[in-house]
């Protein structure tokens, strides 16, 4: 794959109402093609095509779901990004590169297929001669960029490491947290919300956090954040309305100078969590 990209179209099937990548091909410049997994020329849809420029590509966002890849958007070295195929509005999310630092060029891909057999096969036949075919694509990987010391895994933040809904987030954002959560907890999708705003300017506005926790268990549901200005409330986690809820705020006097300048996560043995503290520091008004 380290030639030009002239085009590239991606084979879509439809499976209970739910669309899935089957194939990806490569239309490079010199005329050749690449394809991995299963075409269907009639669902194949084109997502690139090089205007003339030096056309590469640099990874893909792939809408995920337990099932497989729903949805795929190509990164070119020009930094934009080709039209979406397949299906992947309210779906998970993850981009993959192979490297965090920058882009770098994707020389190879690998896809991993779940596969079934031909629709003419007949339970009752004795002939086991038959081929499988790939259905739809289930992984797909990229080669990673290693440091130059042997023996160490690639240098790839948590945005490009984890599954995320509903989107993934801003490169600019350095995600810390407990090791554990790298790469997604039990496959599941990480969340994140920004409530300062990504450069801080809505933090003179907020008014207070509030642990929002399951009446009888304790544990905790979600986190709501509050603004003095009247906008809408930011809650990152999933609860019912309805549910049995109790809550607990902090409250943040935001015009006021107060800024949260740490929070403490606590979890439980198993590495649940069970719940937070902050630290606040009020800064003078000028």
């Amino acid at each position: 794959m380290s030639e030009e990209t002239s085009e590239l179209f991606i084979s879509v099937i439809e499976i209970h109402g739910c669309r899935y990548v089957s194939g990806i091909r490569i239309q490079r410049s010199d005329g050749q093609s690449s394809s991995l997994g299963y075409r269907h020329p009639q669902h194949e849809v084109l997502v690139l095509r090089s205007g003339g420029e030096r056309l590469h590509i640099t990874g893909f966002l792939l809408a995920q779901d337990q099932r497989g890849i729903r949805g795929l958007c190509v990164i070119t070295n020009t930094e934009t990004l080709s039209t979406w195929a397949g299906d992947h509005e309210g779906i998970p999310r993850r981009r993959l590169v192979a490297s965090s630092s920058g882009p770098k060029l994707v020389t190879m891909l690998k896809g991993g297929f779940d596969v079934s057999l031909p629709i003419e096969y007949c339970g009752s036949c004795n002939n086991h001669n038959h081929e499988f075919q790939a259905l739809k694509l289930v992984t797909l990987s990229v080669p990673a960029e290693l440091p130059e010391q042997s023996g160490l895994e690639a240098e790839l933040t948590l945005q490009d490491t984890a599954l995320w809904f509903p989107d993934i987030p801003h490169p600019d954002l350095e995600i810390l947290g407990v090791p554990e959560i790298r790469g997604g907890l039990k496959g599941l999708p990480l969340s994140v919300a920004v409530f300062g705003g990504l450069r801080g300017q809505d933090l003179k506005h907020l008014l207070s956090l509030t642990l929002v926790l399951d009446y009888n268990s304790g544990g905790p549901l979600a986190v709501e954040v509050a603004y003095s200005d009247g906008r809408t409330l930011v809650c990152f986690g999933v609860f019912n309305p309805n549910d049995s809820v109790e809550r607990i705020t902090f409250p943040v006097d935001g015009h006021g100078g107060e800024r949260i300048t740490s929070v403490e996560a606590v979890y439980s043995k198993q590495h649940a969590f069970y719940g937070f503290g902050v630290r606040i520091f009020r800064s003078p008004i000028t």
